[in-house]
């Protein structure tokens, strides 16, 4: 029984205590609340943007996982996305996955984080609308706690990386 016991509580531990004033969950932690987001969308990354608006609501599932639900516009059709990020303590990475409406594939993420310029880069690999293999890159500047910037990039040729989006986000105020 004791031995019983004792295997819970090292299975626990690491949950229980996971992110619990842990430098790598307060990064996660400062998108908690209600955003809105001002996007610019390039369907083609060297032409001109397509301009809309969204709100992304992102929330802690314990203290272990940031889940973000996002809506609004893209290309004028009706777009909803959801988000799981956390963090590996193994692989001293943070670790995730998006869905969305626009497509049937979800995307693995893995990536780092800067603190010397509040940035947190993430790659993705997912599939692109033919299914094959596709490659994205997520960067996230955190301004201040109420402002941060998002842009991602899909790989181009060799090292390149082709701009397919860039958000502007404000913290919501009035909760």
């Amino acid at each position: 029984m004791s031995r019983c016991m004792a295997l819970i509580c090292l299975l626990l531990i690491p949950c229980s205590s996971f992110g619990q004033n842990t430098d790598p969950m307060s990064v996660l932690k400062r998108e908690v609340g209600v955003w809105d987001c001002d996007v610019r969308f390039y369907p083609d990354p060297n032409g001109q943007a397509v301009v809309s608006k969204a709100i992304e609501n992102n929330y802690m599932v314990g203290n272990v996982w940031l889940v973000g639900d996002f809506r609004g516009e893209m290309a004028g059709a009706s777009f909803h996305g959801s988000s799981q990020m956390g963090y590996d303590p193994k692989k001293k990475k943070y670790i995730g996955s998006w869905i969305d409406s626009a497509s049937p594939y979800p995307t693995a993420m893995e990536g780092s984080y800067d603190a010397a310029s509040k940035t947190l880069t993430i790659i993705g690999i997912g599939k692109d609308p033919n299914g094959a293999e596709s490659k994205m890159k997520l960067v996230s500047v955190f301004k201040d706690e109420d402002n941060r910037t998002m842009a991602i990039s899909i790989a181009g040729t060799g090292d390149e990386w082709l701009r397919m989006m860039e958000c502007e986000y404000r913290r919501k105020k009035d909760r």
